[in-house]
């Protein structure tokens, strides 16, 4: 066959950016499940569980739901590193659970961090940090990517070592990114993750998904207030 080959999988990422009716219906059941399991790490966690354990636990509640993890899922207890892989210790401080579900092949993305024992005056003043900024940018109305990513800069300074967010739909790293060096505006149709973070000795993230639709409307519901656990 005489034929001429186009890679045309950016014009198929541009495509994905605006997710119809159909598609926003699907994600948000899949934020709806990741929200159930969430809510279940969270009265499961404490301090006789290791991150292991906490882990095989997430895993196993969202194949109850007959549904797959839209990626592994992180347990970091008392750990200043974004992108770390559970180990076999104690839950112990602040604890970062961020998981996802992958429903009808469409993901959701979800961060909440819990303290296990007694948090100090210093670990709750940056805990409140984080919530309130985070909190104040899934309501802002602000359309460009790079000016919410140096909102959230301005607060924490060199402590957030990682981009605002992404988008998310059949990937859970998508179009929009929600970055430093970002060009990209929102619009109508976009879903996009809100995840800042401090990371410093300790590590602190709070993540929800974020649909736009002439004002952001916030898919995942599940508690930011600090939960503490013994």
């Amino acid at each position: 066959m005489k034929a001429k080959f186009v890679d045309i999988s950016k014009k198929i990422l541009e495509l994905r950016r605006i997710k119809s009716p159909e598609e926003i219906k699907i994600i948000k059941k899949s934020c709806k499940l990741a929200d159930s399991v969430m809510r279940y790490a969270i009265s499961k966690a404490s301090s006789k569980l290791t991150e292991i354990q906490l882990r095989e636990l997430i895993d196993n509640k969202i194949k109850e739901f007959g549904v797959e993890p839209s990626f592994p899922a992180i347990v970091a207890s008392n750990n200043d590193n974004p992108h770390y892989r559970p180990e076999n210790k104690k839950l112990n401080g602040f604890v970062v659970i961020d998981l996802g579900v992958r429903y009808k092949n469409y993901c959701s993305d979800i961060t909440r961090t819990i303290y296990v024992g007694k948090p100090t005056k210093n670990e709750l003043y940056f805990y409140d940090k984080v919530l309130k900024l985070q909190e104040s940018l899934c309501k802002s109305n602000e359309t460009g990517c790079k000016k919410l990513d140096m909102k959230a800069r301005l607060v924490l300074g060199e402590y957030f070592t990682h981009s605002l967010g992404h988008g998310i739909g059949v990937e859970v790293h998508e179009l929009p990114n929600l970055g430093p060096r970002s060009k990209d505006k929102l619009k109508n149709g976009m879903v996009y993750t809100i995840e800042p973070g401090y990371y410093n000795k300790f590590g602190i993230r709070i993540e929800d998904d974020v649909l736009f639709f002439d004002k952001p409307v916030v898919l995942t519901n599940t508690v930011k207030k600090l939960i503490i656990k013994n």
